[in-house]
């Protein structure tokens, strides 16, 4: 108790924002500990990456840099007594067309009205990803909930947790699947039109939980 309070006493925040004019295709966050939002910008902006830097011993900080047109965003802790907090939060903006490649131990990740393609990977924490246009698209978690909605029709989807929920949301214009869909303790339903013929494949899967792949209502 007296370490948690201490923790508390000494925490600090600070919130930072960067923004990318050169060209990126492609933008690679990795976090140990913190949420990624990743949220479509304006047509003709730049990208901007705001962080929200905490820790309370040692220090936070995040590692940037752009090459060869992929932006690599990076969190850094540093721990100096072996307790405390220390976390890097990110939301970040990007063109609709950017891909994004999301890593988190512990802590959520949403992308919203992207139509690069996408992979979100979580140790601990939920996986939302809404209003996509995206060809093809990556998510996973290994104990936390995954939705996957889609405005235009996928080529490629794999949603899969270890432990949690998981949900894929397709367009309602007729398109066939390729499903595979299973789930070893928990409901599973497919309302979509499938086709093992098709070359759009979608695949959903956890091992404690529910599995729905379904068209928007």
């Amino acid at each position: 108790m007296a370490l948690t309070l201490l923790s508390r006493a000494v925490r600090q925040t600070r919130v930072e924002t960067a923004v990318y004019r050169q060209p990126v295709s492609r933008v690679v966050v990795d976090t140990s500990t913190g949420s990624i939002e990743v949220r479509r910008a304006d047509a003709g902006s730049p990208i901007t990456v705001q962080r929200t830097l905490e820790w309370s011993f040692g220090s936070a900080s995040s590692q940037e840099a752009v090459s060869a047109d992929v932006l690599t965003v990076q969190a850094r802790c540093q721990n100096t007594v072996g307790f405390g907090v220390c976390s890097v939060s990110y939301v970040i903006s990007v063109p609709a067309t950017t891909a994004v490649n999301l890593t988190s131990s512990t802590g959520s990740l949403q992308v919203r009205d992207l139509a690069g393609d996408v992979q979100a990977r979580a140790s601990t924490g939920s996986v939302e990803l809404t209003g996509l246009q995206s060809s093809t698209v990556t998510a996973e978690t290994s104990t936390g909930s995954v939705l996957v909605r889609f405005t235009a029709p996928p080529t490629s989807v794999s949603a899969r947790a270890s432990t949690g929920s998981v949900e894929v949301v397709l367009p309602e214009d007729g398109t066939k699947y390729d499903v595979r869909a299973s789930t070893s303790t928990g409901q599973q339903s497919v309302t979509v039109p499938v086709d093992s013929g098709s070359p759009r494949h979608v695949t959903a899967s956890t091992s404690t939980g529910s599995v729905d792949v379904r068209t928007a209502a």
